[in-house]
C-alpha cells in the first residue's frame, strides 16, 4: 500500500535526473493509419523531405517502427474487455513510432518543431485520403500530443468512471509527475472526485 507522497526533493531529482536522460538527446513521437501500402509510402516520402534540415544536426540518428494491428487483433479486444483505446474496429491500421536522436539538447526545439511539422503534414494527408486513425501509442507520444484524448470522448468518460470508482482520491492520477493523465479529475474536500 502506497502511504503519502514523494518527497518533493526526491521528486524533483528524479525529475532531473529524467530531463537529462529524455529530452536532451532524443524525441519520440507516434501516430495511426490505416494499413495501405500507398499511405505508407507517402508517409515515407514526407519523413523524407521534413527531415533532410536534420541530418546535418551532430549525432542525428532516426528511424521508423511500424507496428501492423490487424482486425482480428481490435475484435480480440473487445471480446476480452472492450476496446478503450478507440480503434476503428472494421479496418486494419499501422501504428508509427518514430524516434530521433542527436547529440546538443540546443536543437531540441529545431528536432521537435520539425516533428510536429512532419505530423501536420502526415495527418492532412491521412485525413484528405479518410486512411486517418485517432489513436495515438501511448509509450512514443510526445509529451506534447494528446494521448488520452486520442482514445474517444466515450472511451475517457468511461476511464474517468473506472478511475473514480477504484482509485476515488486519484492517488494515481496525482502521485508521479509528467506522463499522459486522464484528467479532468480532481478529489474533493470531501474525498469523493470531482470532474473539473
Amino acid at each position: 500500500m502506497v502511504h503519502g507522497k514523494i518527497p518533493e526533493r526526491q521528486r524533483s531529482d528524479e525529475e532531473k535526473a529524467m530531463k537529462q536522460l529524455t529530452y536532451n538527446s532524443n524525441a519520440w513521437a507516434s501516430f495511426s493509419f490505416a494499413n495501405n501500402a500507398t499511405i505508407l509510402a507517402q508517409v515515407l516520402d514526407l519523413a523524407d523531405e521534413a527531415f533532410e534540415p536534420l541530418k546535418a544536426i551532430p549525432g542525428f540518428s532516426a528511424f521508423f517502427s511500424f507496428q501492423a494491428i490487424s482486425r482480428e487483433i481490435i475484435q480480440h479486444m473487445r471480446l476480452y474487455g472492450g476496446n478503450v483505446l478507440g480503434i476503428d474496429p472494421n479496418r486494419n491500421i499501422f501504428w508509427l513510432n518514430y524516434g530521433v536522436s542527436y547529440s546538443n539538447a540546443a536543437d531540441d526545439e529545431l528536432v521537435y518543431s520539425t516533428t510536429r511539422a512532419y505530423f501536420e503534414k502526415v495527418e492532412q494527408y491521412t485525413r484528405s485520403t479518410g486512411q486517418h486513425e485517432t489513436f495515438i501509442y501511448m509509450n512514443y507520444a510526445l509529451p506534447t500530443q494528446k494521448v488520452i484524448e486520442s482514445y474517444g470522448q466515450e472511451n475517457v468518460d468511461f476511464l474517468r468512471t473506472v478511475s473514480k470508482k477504484y482509485d476515488p482520491k486519484q492517488v494515481f492520477q496525482r502521485l508521479v509527475p509528467g506522463g499522459f493523465k486522464l484528467g479532468p479529475v480532481r478529489p474533493s474536500t470531501d474525498g469523493d472526485p470531482v470532474s473539473i
